[in-house]
């Protein structure tokens, strides 16, 4: 690619010294115009973003996580909802003050888990990291 827009600029330099007759002519001058053609090769074109949603250890993992905190059996653990989401940074957006998170979207997903007496939590996640909300 490198040797491709070098072999550009080279065509646009001797296309602009040929356009130099070396007079001197009052009022502006026009530049010639050049058109470049560049091809990204498939190897450099940007990948697809990593799917969403969690695969199925890192749903346990979550259910282990809240089970834990709640000194409970991952079994008594239900996902009431998944969903995809995307984050507005590495922090999952859950970074606060003098926190550094990278600063790039992220695609992620969002777990409710309900526990055996009702309550719901929520917890954050992208690829196979995850947090729960506060």
């Amino acid at each position: 690619m490198i040797r491709q827009l070098l072999a550009a600029f080279m065509v646009a330099a001797v296309s602009f010294a040929a356009c130099s007759t070396g007079e001197e002519t009052p009022g502006p001058k026009r530049l010639p115009t050049l058109a470049v053609e560049v091809t990204i090769p498939p190897t450099l074109q940007p990948a697809a973003p990593p799917a969403a949603t969690p695969d199925v250890t890192v749903i346990d993992r979550v259910k282990a996580d809240l089970a834990a905190r709640l000194q409970l059996k991952a079994a008594d653990i239900t996902v009431s909802s998944l969903s995809a989401v995307m984050w507005p940074d590495g922090c999952l957006g859950l970074g606060g003050p003098g926190v550094v998170c990278t600063q790039a979207l992220v695609p992620g997903w969002l777990a409710i888990l309900g526990a055996p007496d009702g309550r719901k939590f929520r917890y954050r996640g992208a690829g196979d990291r995850f947090a729960a909300e506060p």
